[in-house]
Formats: structure tokens, C-alpha cells, sequence
């Protein structure tokens, strides 16, 4: 197809176009209709379907196309190729206040969502072990809940205790609708609490 197309481009500019095979002459550039208007020393210009056009006696194209391997392609032509790898890991936002908890779930009840919180203390060691699998479920789930955690030795006590409930570490929560629904306590294999946390995000999906 490069090879056809960049026939096209040649036989366009010396003007023997009678060269070009048929079904070259009107399309061109991943199905983009071209036309040719007046002579190669006039102002010819070319139209798309999208009734972009540029001149070539100026030089410059009003929309910039790319060019590879002698064949013309319009941006429109190659948008699938800048769209961007989804990630594997995502990095768990910190909870570092009663009231920082209460705006994120108050955003997230908007939003119709739950989020998962986990519980951690800098002293457990499951916990660090935990936390870049934790990264990765974040991604997996990426735009339906969001992941996020509490380390004991940066907050308040209470926030702990009182508000979460949590006395074992570590301790993974789901919250819904601005209240604790679900809970893992972390004394199992890192895989199986994994898991867990995949039955308890689909029990959520459930009660809606």
C-alpha cells in the first residue's frame, strides 16, 4: 500500500497521473478522498473529507501531515497509535486526617463509588510486603474505586481506632456511601487476601 501511495505522490507532482493505477486516483492515505484541482504551478489543492486543505505552492499545510514511508497519513489516520499504555501499578494516596477521609468519601458517594482503604502500620511487615500488590489491584480497578492508605505512625489515633475501627494490622476496608461495609484482616497469604479483596469489591458491585 506505501509503495502505491508514494507511486501516487510521484506521479501527482511530475504530472503523469495516467501512470497512477485506477483505484489510486481517488483514494489515498488510509481512505481519505483527495481531489486534484488545476496545475501543478497553480494553486492545486487537495481536500480531504474532513474539507481540510492546504496548498502546495505556499508550502505549508494548515493541519501538518504525517509523512512515513513516502505515504501521506492525517493525524485523524494515526490517533490509535498516540493512545497511551494503561499502567500496572498505581501508587496508593495517603489518608492523613479525619477530615481528608471525610472529603474522600464524600467525593466518592457522589461519584457513586466505593474506595478501598488500607490499614498499615511502618512496623508490619506484611503490610510493606502488601502494599505494591495493593499497587497493582489499584491499577486493575483503575476508574471504578479508587485505593488509598492510612499508616498508623502518621495519623492520629483516633482516626485509627475510633473511625476505622482497626486494631490488626494489616487491615483492608471497603467503604461505601460514606460508611465501612467490608473488611479483610490481613493473616492470610499475600495471594489469598488478593482475592478476598476481589470477592469483597464484587459483593459491593452486587448490592446496587
Amino acid at each position: 500500500m506505501a509503495t502505491a501511495v508514494a507511486q501516487y505522490v510521484s506521479a501527482c507532482l511530475t504530472g503523469t497521473s495516467g501512470a497512477v493505477p485506477r483505484a489510486m486516483s481517488s483514494r489515498f492515505a488510509g481512505g481519505f478522498r483527495v481531489y486534484r484541482k488545476r496545475s501543478l504551478f497553480g494553486d492545486r489543492n487537495f481536500r480531504s473529507r474532513s474539507a481540510e486543505q492546504f496548498t502546495l505552492k505556499e508550502g505549508i499545510q494548515k493541519k501538518k501531515n504525517l509523512v512515513e514511508g513516502g505515504a501521506v497519513v492525517s493525524p485523524q489516520a494515526m490517533w490509535f497509535q498516540k493512545t497511551e499504555p494503561k499502567p500496572t501499578s498505581l501508587p496508593l494516596e495517603s489518608i492523613g486526617s479525619e477530615a481528608q477521609l471525610d472529603q474522600i468519601l464524600m467525593e466518592a458517594q457522589e461519584r457513586k463509588q466505593a474506595v478501598i482503604i488500607e490499614w498499615s502500620a511502618a512496623w508490619c511487615r506484611k503490610c510493606i510486603y502488601l502494599k505494591p500488590k495493593m499497587e497493582k489491584l489499584a491499577a486493575a480497578y483503575q476508574n471504578e474505586i479508587n485505593f488509598y492508605i492510612v499508616d498508623l505512625n502518621n495519623v492520629p489515633k483516633a482516626l485509627v481506632v475510633d473511625r476505622g475501627g482497626v486494631s490488626k494490622f494489616p487491615t483492608i476496608q471497603l467503604w461505601k456511601d460514606g460508611r465501612r461495609m467490608d473488611e479483610i484482616i490481613g493473616g492470610k497469604e499475600a495471594w489469598q487476601i488478593m482475592e478476598d479483596i476481589r470477592d469483597m469489591i464484587g459483593r459491593s458491585k452486587s448490592r446496587l
